[in-house]
């Protein structure tokens, strides 16, 4: 049977509680009760206030409701505003919940009705934002699951995607891009649109081309050969510096020797933080985290902006946290934790290691040294100490 679309289930949120649009400042200061963006506020914390529930009491716990999602992959990030309940499903649906009782209050098929998975949606003002994976936004009525408007953030039948899903930014949806290791004139980019009609504000692209800054950093290759810098994570945003975070995938392919360039093209501004601003789309500055680097240890996500401006920090998937200032930019500190998994990628060899750097500073816009960033340096139990280069690409 064909799926369905638009809405399969019809009701609205004012029948459970009375309805307030979700204003800028209430999103920087969010009620404790709610949790109304990815991350539940602008700095990406991931953090309730909330403390009735304690180590004391939580063995008093008990199951209230279960709801049942539509199948397929799936690690959603729901947002909780006023007691409702608002998840994104597998297959681009979303739906709105009785947080009190689990009651379905309206589902909203957007399509395309497929088995994907979706991260996260945003909320603004009486909207609901939605991402779609075939590289779509999509704002619906916070109350009634309504359809509001849709524009294309980039073109599907070309390869582009989305898995995550945008965050607000003084008034404007900003969005991110998957699918960019196609050999294609169009790069990958972040995005901005007005929220009250999806209409485009700006874009930046995560690929310097020919002639443009950073544009040599990527050896002799046409433009056409330039791939990756994927954004497929939410960024976060400084309300008060006014500027977007976000991470960006590196080169396509991941091997140097397949894409035809060496370690020493570091091919700007993949695998780096770019802080972009948010009323121009200009990039403010950008830091480069492993240079050249080809093993997919997505260093640069996930994005925690320092609620006092000073600094931005973010983790991988083998536990990478650092941290770099907003402001001046300066390369706080980095340790790897490379363990079981990732040695046996590189080496084939069960070890476990710790790296630091400490106080390595840089002026804005300004590379670290090729050289000293390529050079991974990991320690055992019994102090012994390797040297690894990227130049081990060979290995994989």
């Amino acid at each position: 049977p064909e799926a369905p679309e638009g809405l399969t289930v019809a009701g609205n949120t004012e029948e459970f509680v009375n309805f307030t649009p979700l204003t800028e400042e209430m999103l920087r200061n969010p009620d404790p009760a709610d949790w109304p963006m990815h991350r539940r506020n602008f700095y990406g914390h991931s953090y309730s206030p909330l403390d009735e529930i304690n180590t004391d009491n939580l063995k008093n716990l008990r199951l209230e409701w279960v709801w049942n999602m539509h199948e397929g992959d799936s690690e959603p990030a729901p947002l909780v505003y006023n007691g409702i309940i608002y998840l994104i499903n597998p297959g681009n649906v979303i739906q709105a919940f009785d947080g009190k009782t689990g009651e379905l209050i309206w589902e909203h098929w957007t399509g395309p009705a497929n088995r994907q998975d979706m991260r996260n949606i945003a909320m603004y003002e009486d909207k609901i934002i939605q991402a779609t994976t075939d590289a779509r936004l999509v704002a619906l009525d916070a109350r009634s699951g309504e359809q509001l408007w849709e524009t294309t953030v980039a073109d599907n039948t070309k390869g582009f995607s989305n898995s995550s899903g945008p965050i607000v930014a003084d008034g404007k949806i900003i969005q991110g891009l998957a699918g960019c290791a196609r050999y294609i004139p169009e790069d990958c980019y972040v995005s901005a649109y007005d929220a009250d009609t999806g209409a485009l504000l700006w874009q930046f692209e995560t690929v310097a081309e020919v002639g443009e800054p950073g544009g040599d950093t990527w050896g002799d290759l046409d433009n056409i050969f330039r791939a990756g810098g994927e954004t497929w994570i939410t960024g976060s945003y400084d309300p008060d510096l006014n500027l977007t975070y976000w991470g960006t995938a590196q080169q396509k392919p991941w091997v140097p020797v397949s894409r035809h360039m060496t370690i020493f093209d570091v091919g700007l501004y993949t695998n780096s933080t770019i802080a972009v601003n948010t009323n121009t789309g200009e990039l403010d500055w950008f830091f480069q985290h492993v240079p050249a680097e080809a093993l997919d240890l997505d260093e640069v996500f996930e994005l925690d902006s320092g609620e006092e401006r000073d600094g931005v920090s973010e983790g991988d998937w083998v536990s990478f946290p650092q941290a770099v200032s907003a402001i001046r930019i300066k390369f706080i500190r980095s340790r790897f934790f490379f363990c079981d998994a990732v040695i046996d990628f590189i080496l084939r060899l069960p070890l476990c290691s710790v790296y630091s750097l400490t106080s390595f500073k840089m002026t804005a816009q300004e590379n670290p040294s090729p050289k000293f960033a390529r050079w991974i340096g990991f320690s055992m139990d019994l102090d012994i100490k390797l040297i690894i280069s990227q130049r081990f690409n060979f290995f994989i």
